[in-house]
C-alpha cells in the first residue's frame, strides 16, 4: 500500500512538474515589451457630436475629426473592437488623425456604454452594435449634408467582424475595411485565443490546447455569461456571403487573437464560389 502511495505521489509530481515548471519559467523569463509612443488626444483637431439610434433606442456621442479644406470628403465611420473603449485608445486615434491628415473625414463613435454613449454593450449581440454604426452612417448624410462625398466603414479586431453586418445591409456603402477581425464562429475564436493566452503564460502546446476547452466555457458560461450569450454563436460568413461593396481584410500571420489562415481559406472559400476573387492565397 505505501509503496502504490509513493508512485502515486511520485506520478503526480511528475505530472505538476511537466505542466508547472515551464510556466513558472516562462513567467521569470518574461518582459514587458517597452512602449510605444502613443497618440494623446489632447491637442487633436475634432468636433464633439451626438447622435441617436433610433433602432436601440438610444444616445450615441462621438468626435468627427474634419481634414483641412473644403468638403465634400471621403468619409469612414470607425467601428470598436470588443470591450469597453476610452476615447484616448490610441489605436482608434492613429487610425482617425492619419486619415484626417490624408483628406478623408472620420467619425469616430464612443462605443455603445462607453464614454458618452448609452447602452450596454455587454448584453448586445454584433448585430446590436451594427445598428450604432449604421446610426452614424445616417448622421452624415442627415445631420451633416455636403460633408462627405462617400462613406465607408473600418472595423478593428471584433469591430472588423460588425463590419460585414453593415456592409451586408447598407448597399449604397463605398467600402469596408475588416482590420484583423476573424471570420471564423466567436466561440471557435474565444477557444484559439484563450489557447494562445495559455501558451504565452508558459503551458506546453498540448497542455494549452486541452485547458483552452476548459477555460474559454468558463469565459462563457460563468465569468461572462451575458455577453457571450448574446455573441458565442455570431459567425461572420453569415453577413460576408451578403457583402457587396468592395471590402479589404486585413490579417497577420502571427495573430494570437485570429486564426488568420483559417480566416483567410474561409473568404477564399467563398470568393472562389462566387468568382470574386477576395484575396490572394498565403505565400
Amino acid at each position: 500500500m505505501k509503496k502504490r502511495i509513493r508512485t502515486l505521489l511520485i506520478v503526480l509530481g511528475v505530472f505538476v512538474g511537466i505542466v508547472l515548471v515551464p510556466v513558472l519559467v516562462a513567467q521569470l523569463s518574461h518582459q514587458e515589451p517597452a512602449p510605444r509612443p502613443a497618440i494623446r488626444l489632447d491637442g487633436l483637431t475634432y468636433e464633439e457630436i451626438r447622435f441617436e439610434n433610433p433602432a436601440g433606442g438610444i444616445g450615441l456621442a462621438g468626435m468627427m475629426f474634419v481634414p483641412a479644406g473644403s468638403p465634400p470628403f471621403p468619409a469612414v465611420v470607425i467601428i470598436h473592437g470588443s470591450g469597453t473603449s476610452s476615447r484616448e485608445n490610441s489605436w482608434y486615434l492613429t487610425y482617425a488623425t492619419y486619415l484626417q491628415r490624408n483628406g478623408i473625414a472620420v467619425l469616430l463613435p464612443d462605443k455603445r456604454g462607453s464614454g458618452a454613449s448609452a447602452g450596454d454593450w455587454r448584453k448586445s449581440s454584433l448585430e446590436d452594435l451594427a445598428t450604432d454604426t449604421e446610426a452614424a452612417i445616417s448622421y452624415l448624410s442627415t445631420e451633416r449634408p455636403g460633408l462627405a462625398s462617400s462613406v465607408g466603414v473600418l472595423g478593428v479586431s471584433q469591430g472588423g467582424m460588425i463590419a460585414p453586418i453593415v456592409a451586408a445591409r447598407s448597399p449604397d456603402l463605398a467600402f469596408a475595411i475588416d482590420v484583423v477581425g476573424g471570420t471564423i464562429p466567436m466561440h471557435d475564436l474565444l477557444r484559439y485565443e484563450e489557447q494562445h493566452n495559455l501558451a504565452q503564460m508558459g503551458f506546453l502546446p498540448g497542455v494549452s490546447h486541452g485547458l483552452a476547452y476548459a477555460t474559454s466555457a468558463v469565459n462563457r458560461w460563468v465569468v461572462s455569461r451575458d455577453f457571450w450569450s448574446a455573441i458565442g454563436n455570431f459567425d461572420p460568413m453569415t453577413y460576408w456571403r451578403n457583402v457587396d461593396v468592395p471590402a479589404l481584410v486585413l490579417f497577420g500571420d502571427q495573430d494570437t487573437n485570429v486564426p488568420s489562415g483559417r480566416s483567410r481559406d474561409r473568404l477564399n472559400a467563398l470568393s472562389r464560389s462566387s468568382h470574386r476573387g477576395l484575396l490572394p492565397p498565403k505565400g
